[in-house]
């Protein structure tokens, strides 16, 4: 969930309406929410999935709550990684780490942050991440954003060995290279629909399957880990669409009804 709110909507009411979203979703046992990171637009008005998750926690017992995603070029990377260590712990092991390197061209803008490098910032700092959480030795690096000597979190993760920590990935092969290369999975945030390059959700895997593969490190992707996160589509026949293996045309042509918990993005 992005969140979607309406634009001039009441913010607390937009809100407790989200929390209480969540709220039904563990009740009906569903598995898993992830929760967005945005600062601009007026209508995705979460500006921190960790503040947002740790409300919800105290609410639910069951589901899985995730960052969908924190956007790794606008954060310290040891502060992305701490905080979501502390998450970990107050939640018994219920968060996940998504990260992706911020979809909003305004977001970057007001951070004076060059779209043209944010997956690169997004890969660095993930590294960096990544290392901290395993905690097998003390983080020392430099960049153009950042410094580290010596760095060690306090904590260890709550789920063992680590928490779960997945790449965004929209359309192009970026997100599930990176999971490859850092050995991770991936959050599938839309079906690829052919605006960039031709692509498909399994071209996408092999992608990451051959990142891995290459990786001089030997980092493996976690084979059976690629949560989707679409809307989903249920026909007049009431049988569900599974879109993962429909194009969006199909979809149309079957004249299918949206059926989702917020409102549909005008074409």
């Amino acid at each position: 969930m992005a969140p979607f709110h309406r634009v001039g909507e009441n913010p607390t009411l937009a809100l407790e309406r989200d929390l209480e979203l969540i709220d039904w979703l563990d009740d009906l046992g569903f598995d898993e929410a992830w929760i967005g990171e945005h600062h601009s637009g007026g209508w995705e008005t979460i500006a921190s999935p960790e503040v947002f998750i740790a409300t919800a926690a105290g609410r639910t017992r069951h589901i899985r709550l995730g960052t969908g995603v924190v956007s790794l070029p606008y954060h310290h990377p040891y502060m992305v990684a701490n905080r979501m260590v502390l998450l970990d712990h107050l939640t018994r092991g219920r968060v996940m780490l998504g990260v992706g390197p911020g979809a909003l061209a305004s977001d970057a803008n007001m951070f004076c942050i060059d779209p043209e490098r944010q997956r690169e910032m997004m890969d660095e700092s993930l590294g960096v991440i990544m290392q901290l959480l395993d905690g097998s030795e003390p983080v020392t690096c430099e960049t153009d954003r950042f410094k580290l000597k010596d760095a060690t979190l306090q904590l260890r993760p709550f789920q063992k060995p680590t928490l779960p920590v997945a790449v965004a990935s929209v359309q192009s092969p970026s997100g599930v290279l990176l999971a490859g290369k850092h050995g991770v999975s991936v959050i599938s945030l839309s079906v690829p629909r052919d605006v960039v390059r031709s692509t498909s959700l399994r071209d996408q895997w092999e992608i990451a399957e051959t990142a891995a593969a290459c990786e001089a490190a030997g980092a493996t992707e976690c084979a059976n880990s690629h949560p989707p996160a679409y809307s989903i589509y249920k026909g007049p026949d009431g049988l569900v669409v599974d879109i993962v293996d429909k194009t969006w045309d199909k979809i149309i042509k079957a004249k299918t009804q949206l059926v989702h918990l917020e409102a549909a993005p005008a074409d």
